[in-house]
């Protein structure tokens, strides 16, 4: 059995979940981990992870990851208020002849224009490799369920995707503050040209955009956001985070595809800090996601949610902090990795076999 190397780059929550899972798969090596903290280069992976030292310490210098053999590189860098600062790092990965799946953005990079597809596609060609971006939303439930929930419909009207997740286990603080929890309600911070926004409007943008081009043969003519959060009406304590008296607590964003002036897609999210000011009245469960596709000859809606264990109704992995969907978010990413491995050199986005689409003679 051939297995495949394989590298973390960024072991913040989301590349320890990877590191975790990765150690689990038999069919994987794990052969290095990147680290941008100084704080963590020099430690054992097994240290940092919670497990016994595996022989494998975090490496922090660029160049000796880009001199390592390696068949792909899971790219979990932090969010960042543009893409184009992940650019830098997985080009040179890429021209170093390493596959990349990428956790952080690389979803849908014709949405940016034919300049920024030439340039990921010539660092493709340029290490033989191929770019992959992948997570549990974006990703998994737009790109993913939500195209495959088109497939009873051939004449889609409109499309929602609803989003409710509890954050109060994410281990990161900057994390937390980059989505504006624990911040004050600033306009500034939460209008469209907010740092909220820029770190996480491109995740919303590509995967609105990519949906549209795939059901209705277009990118969005131009995609609509509106924001509100909730404040904390008394202190409130999350795993990394102690939220104040007049801070955010809860963060919605609605952002909405406009097609030939007629709303297309709406993508929802609802974020909250603990389960005290959940958004939800008779919500039982910390994180779920809403489909819902009208169309023709049938409409339907759906209801995914997620647990650490649906027999024993747990949401949690007891010594193992990590979130759910975070897990959620990793799994997605080495499932793909064997595909991507093989995939002919450039951009790889997600497919579905069958689904609504504006011409059914072709695929």
């Amino acid at each position: 059995m051939k297995r495949l190397k394989l590298i973390v780059w960024g072991p913040g929550a989301m590349g320890q979940a990877a590191i975790r899972e990765i150690l689990r798969i038999p069919e994987f090596e794990l052969v290095a981990v990147f680290a941008y903290s100084q704080s963590k280069v020099g430690q054992d992976v097994g240290t940092l992870i919670g497990h016994e030292p595996i022989g494998i310490v975090i490496e922090g210098n660029r160049e000796t990851i880009m001199r390592m053999e390696a068949d792909c590189v899971i790219h979990a860098a932090a969010p960042l208020p543009s893409i184009e600062l992940y650019d830098e790092d997985v080009l040179a990965l890429l021209k170093s002849g390493k596959n990349v799946i990428s956790l952080s953005s690389y979803h849908y990079t014709h949405m940016y224009g034919e300049q920024r597809v030439q340039k990921l596609q010539a660092a493709c060609r340029a290490g033989g490799v191929t770019l992959h971006g992948t997570g549990i939303h974006p990703s998994f439930i737009f790109e993913r369920l939500g195209l495959s929930a088109t497939g009873l419909s051939n004449r889609v009207k409109r499309v929602r995707i609803r989003e409710i997740v509890e954050l109060k286990d994410v281990q990161s603080p900057e994390t937390l503050k980059a989505f504006g929890f624990g911040q004050q309600p600033d306009k500034n911070l939460f209008s469209d040209d907010g740092m909220v926004s820029k770190v996480l409007g491109h995740y919303y943008r590509e995967s609105i955009n990519f949906f549209c081009s795939r059901v209705w043969g277009k990118n969005c003519d131009r995609i609509e956001k509106q924001s509100s959060q909730t404040v904390a009406e008394n202190d409130m304590h999350m795993k990394a985070l102690v939220i104040k008296k007049g801070e955010v607590c809860v963060s919605r964003v609605k952002y909405t595809g406009i097609i030939d002036a007629v709303p297309k897609v709406t993508m929802e999210e609802e974020w909250y800090a603990v389960p005290e000011v959940c958004p939800v009245s008779g919500m039982h469960e910390p994180h779920y996601w809403d489909v819902e596709v009208e169309g023709e000859p049938v409409s339907l809606r759906m209801r995914l949610e997620t647990f650490a264990s649906i027999d024993e109704r747990r949401h949690d992995y007891g010594a193992d902090p990590t979130m759910v969907p975070y897990y959620a978010s990793v799994v997605p990413a080495l499932q793909a990795v064997a595909k991507v491995c093989i995939a002919p050199p450039g951009l790889l986005y997600q497919d579905v076999f069958a689904h609504a689409r504006p011409n059914m003679s072709s695929i």
